[in-house]
């Protein structure tokens, strides 16, 4: 992981560094309420020129696909900017804006499309050997995902898993994944690889928020960018944010949500330790779409087209 750190004067300072503090502009705090773990970085996806950032950021491959958010920093302005997560060897990477074919095939960060408060995020475990060389969220054709979308009219009929390409900025549904490394088989990461994942995802999720708020000009706080709503499409993903992991849970609204709209489970769950998001967001545990799930396809289903629902008409 990239670690930020701040600089600091320490404990003893001279009296010409006393003197001279009143010279220094100070520096503006993001408000943090509702936000325990917001962390400090100003993320801006604006004005950043898509030439010139270069396949992997300038990390090694090896080091940048176990590295879940590449960091540039803007030196003018001595502020780290975290940028979505682009894999350096295969086409696969976070999507929480619209994403033009020339800079996916390119490899770098796009700049033609903003990031902008979401009305759902969608969170997998972890992308397959097929989507991580594609670029498309669950691409590979044993997956449901993309047809439960069309049954759920989500998508048009014709539709398919290059609708990544523009469910950001038309529907307002981003993607990402709680680990980015490639592999197909979920079971074969134990509990302190799901920990280390973990907390790359609440940092990957704050970096989100700071840029779509970066973006917007800084109007009104950073929380007020934070999705509507955010749905671990597998149930796994989602009990390992827990610790010790949660054994099982119900597949359907987990936490989150107005007063008016609690959790309707016989056994509501409180948020994990740590949780980036603030409490309006919703957050839904669904079936997995892998066609190594085995069960019904109405059980896989109906959790899905409730989610949407309840989601899709609320976004503006």
């Amino acid at each position: 992981h990239c670690q930020i750190v701040m600089p600091s004067f320490g404990a003893k300072r001279s009296s010409k560094i006393l003197h001279s503090r009143a010279l220094l502009p100070r520096k503006r705090k993001a408000d943090q309420s509702d936000y325990g773990t917001l962390h400090q970085c100003s993320p801006d996806v604006t004005g950043i020129d898509c030439s010139s950032i270069q396949d992997g950021h300038g990390i090694p491959s090896k080091q940048v696909t176990r590295l879940a958010s590449s960091v540039q920093s803007d030196k003018s302005k001595n502020v780290p900017t975290q940028l979505p997560f682009i894999a350096s060897d295969g086409l696969y990477r976070e999507r929480f804006s619209d994403i033009c074919q020339e800079c996916l095939l390119s490899q770098r960060q796009c700049q033609h499309s903003t990031e902008k408060r979401l009305g759902l995020i969608i969170i997998g475990h972890n992308p397959s050997e097929h989507a991580w060389k594609s670029g498309y969220f669950y691409s590979n054709p044993s997956n449901n995902f993309w047809k439960i979308l069309r049954e759920c009219r989500v998508i048009g009929p014709q539709d398919g898993p290059e609708s990544n390409a523009w469910l950001p900025g038309k529907r307002g549904i981003g993607f990402t994944d709680l680990g980015v490394e490639p592999g197909n088989d979920a079971a074969s990461y134990g509990r302190s690889k799901m920990k280390e994942w973990r907390e790359d995802l609440y940092k990957r999720l704050n970096a989100h928020i700071f840029r779509a708020w970066e973006a917007s000009g800084k109007q009104g706080r950073p929380q007020d960018y934070a999705p509507s709503a955010v749905a671990f499409s597998g149930k796994r993903q989602f009990c390992f944010l827990f610790d010790p992991p949660l054994k099982k849970v119900a597949a359907g609204k987990a936490f989150g949500g107005s007063a008016a709209d609690q959790n309707t489970v016989d056994s509501p769950i409180s948020p994990p330790m740590g949780w980036p998001l603030p409490h309006s967001t919703k957050v839904f545990v669904l079936p997995s779409t892998s066609g190594r799930a085995a069960m019904s396809w109405e059980d896989r289903l109906q959790p899905w087209r409730s989610m949407f629902e309840q989601v899709l008409p609320t976004h503006t």
